[in-house]
């Protein structure tokens, strides 16, 4: 299977996404916390798919290319959204420990009565939805959790032939994508704060800034004071970095990119420079676009710029996100940018740490 990245333009209908999350049902025997069954483990982003050697060829492995291998925005270089392990379906039964993991996909063509994973999904959904699968694709899809461990998610696929399968994986992804992220955000926080949380640095940000946010214990101040400060996070060869700030809230007109790129700009040639002399932190949007995201944060509007930033006269680089927070009531309009260094490194996952920890502010 090629897995390529992409930017696909996804238009779903609410219909479709509301059939799909309507389908999802529990696994049998007691609630998470009360069973004997073991505990799923895995890494967050990495989905399991279940699936024939038949189906790695053609419309459904290209399906799955592109929306489970699209790129993660944004990335200096590629880096898929999701982790794929494929499994054949046999080997669950034979290799015990293949049925306690994390997240699953389970890909089935139920024209092909010889396969192991269709024989699989109708044992486990029954008959009744495999014939309804058959009178509308869109009916074959299911979720379960906790059928084989405790914390596990599994979401099911299955329609009539390649092609239809492949149409269901494309129709089906918003909402699976969806289900997947809810079920990583657990660990995601559970690895963010590992080693706890910094009250000393969380008072001081509110005390500087005005706004209140969760920072793990192993976040150093780089630089603070009135209106700003700059936390970091050493491991070694890769850096994570929250800069913080608040700037008079004026109007509707400051929510862009546009001024995203101006604010954080100011904020690098201000504070963030290297050992090279005269070198400080901007926004490269000349390799790669700043792209927007609207989401909220504290039950709260919130505007996301997404971009790489780099050194002047010098040779580093790396993702950034920036959130514009606006607090009309204040009079302010709160600026948290975070951003990695992680040279030869995949950065997806520590820039999702500094996702979660921006996502806790609270204004």
């Amino acid at each position: 299977m090629c897995y390529s990245a992409k930017f696909p333009t996804l238009v779903f209908s609410s219909l479709v996404l509301l059939c799909f999350l309507a389908s999802c049902s529990s696994g049998e025997g007691a609630p998470a916390g009360l069973s004997s069954k073991p505990l799923a483990y895995g890494n967050v982003n990495r989905v399991n798919i279940v699936i024939d050697d038949a189906l790695l060829k053609g419309p459904v492995a290209d399906s799955l290319d592109y929306y489970y291998q699209q790129a993660y925005p944004l990335m200096p270089q590629p880096e898929a959204v999701y982790d794929l392990n494929i499994i054949d379906a046999g080997d669950l039964d034979v290799l015990p420990a293949r049925k306690e993991l994390r997240t699953y996909v389970i890909l089935a063509d139920l024209n092909d009565e010889t396969s192991e994973t269709t024989r699989l999904v109708t044992a486990d959904l029954g008959e009744e939805k495999m014939l309804a699968a058959r009178e509308d694709y869109r009916k074959g899809t299911s979720i379960v959790t906790n059928r084989w461990a405790s914390d596990q998610l599994i979401i099911y696929l299955f329609a009539e032939g390649p092609d239809e399968l492949a149409k269901l994986v494309a129709q089906s992804y918003p909402a699976a994508s969806a289900r997947i992220t809810s079920a990583d955000r657990d660990m995601l926080l559970a690895n963010t704060y590992q080693s706890g949380h910094n009250e000393v640095i969380a008072d001081s940000i509110k005390r500087l800034v005005g706004i209140s946010i969760d920072i793990p214990v192993d976040y150093k101040v780089a630089r603070a004071e009135k209106n700003f400060v700059w936390m970091r996070r050493d491991l070694g060869v890769v850096t994570q970095n929250i800069l913080i700030t608040s700037v008079p809230y004026v109007g509707e007109d400051q929510i862009s990119v546009d001024s995203a790129v101006a604010y954080r700009n100011a904020i690098g040639e201000m504070a963030v420079r290297s050992d090279t002399e005269g070198s400080y932190m901007t926004t490269n949007d000349r390799d790669l676009p700043v792209l927007p995201f609207v989401s909220t944060i504290d039950g709260k509007y919130a505007f996301e710029a997404r971009g790489i930033w780099e050194m002047t006269d010098d040779f580093l680089g790396g993702p950034f996100f920036t959130y514009l927070l606006p607090a009309p009531e204040q009079k302010k309009l709160f600026v948290i940018d975070v951003f990695t260094f992680a040279p030869s490194k995949g950065k997806r996952n520590y820039m999702q740490q500094l996702e979660v920890i921006a996502q806790s502010a609270k204004w």
